[in-house]
């Protein structure tokens, strides 16, 4: 296995693990969607929300999967050598 070093494959788990968490928010948030477009959930408590206003959780996982997909790929392109 000369032509894959360490860091070629921790790089390729980090990029997996980024779109795995991407996937997953992506999900999380088309379920609140889907909640939000229900009356009952909309007008709770006398306030109308935006079904269009994410949550700071579905933010910072977003922000954090692309992170980590995109320094996945980083340290894999990185560390390819042209012998």
């Amino acid at each position: 296995m000369d032509f894959i070093n360490q860091q070629q494959i921790w790089g390729v788990v980090l990029y997996f693990i980024g779109s795995g968490l991407l996937t997953l928010c992506s999900k999380w948030e088309v379920r609140e969607a889907e909640e939000y477009r229900d009356l009952r959930h909309r007008y709770r408590d006398n306030i109308k929300k935006n079904p269009f206003t994410h949550s700071l959780r579905a933010k910072m996982m977003t922000a954090a999967g692309f992170l980590i997909s995109l320094g996945g790929a980083g340290l894999f392109f990185m560390n390819i050598k042209f012998d």
